[in-house]
């Protein structure tokens, strides 16, 4: 796996150029976890056959209990990857979910800006991310992906995701990632 402050490669072996991935800031926070409800509010929608405004409200109405304090909440970690350049390559949010068992994370989201795509980034942050969850002893790591997500499918199974129960062409899938052994 990838660490932060090193040259990072796409899966051609390409340099993609120096990344780090630091504590989001108050003003990036703002501007993308609104982005993060949308998408997430869309995702939701096409699984659920419901309007994306149900599902946005929805999500509103969770926040306040998910975040009581906002990014400042106890157990969630919103990280953003910058390249050298200092341009904003994308961001992630981690935290337990209602009804997880003890210390696991949920992976909310993890989003690449539309210029960084395809590129290898995505891969990295969550490589990077996975390292430093290990590191702290969170046991596993579980994930919703869309399932017709082919790319996202793919990079979840070789980073070690595994589906959860049997969602053979399920619109939606449940992932978990063991992180300790």
């Amino acid at each position: 796996m990838t660490h932060d402050g090193r040259l990072a490669t796409d899966e051609g072996g390409r340099d993609v150029g120096m990344l780090t991935l630091l504590p989001m800031t108050e003003d990036v926070f703002e501007v993308w976890f609104d982005a993060s409800i949308t998408r997430q509010a869309e995702d939701r929608a096409w699984a659920s056959g419901r309007s994306v405004s149900i599902e946005h409200e929805r999500l509103l109405q969770m926040i306040p209990r998910l975040l009581p304090h906002g990014m400042h909440t106890a157990k969630h970690t919103f990280w953003m990857a910058k390249q050298s350049s200092d341009d904003l390559v994308g961001g992630l949010w981690l935290g337990p979910a209602p009804g997880m068992p003890g210390d696991d994370r949920f992976l909310f989201d993890i989003f690449v800006e539309p210029e960084h795509r395809n590129q290898g980034f995505g891969r990295w942050m969550l490589e990077t991310a996975l390292t430093r969850l290990c590191d702290q002893g969170i046991p596993r790591v579980t994930l919703n992906v869309r399932g017709d997500n082919a790319s996202a499918l793919s990079l979840y199974r070789r980073l070690g995701f595994q589906p959860v129960g049997d969602s053979t062409g399920a619109r939606w899938m449940t992932m978990t990632c063991p992180l300790t052994d």
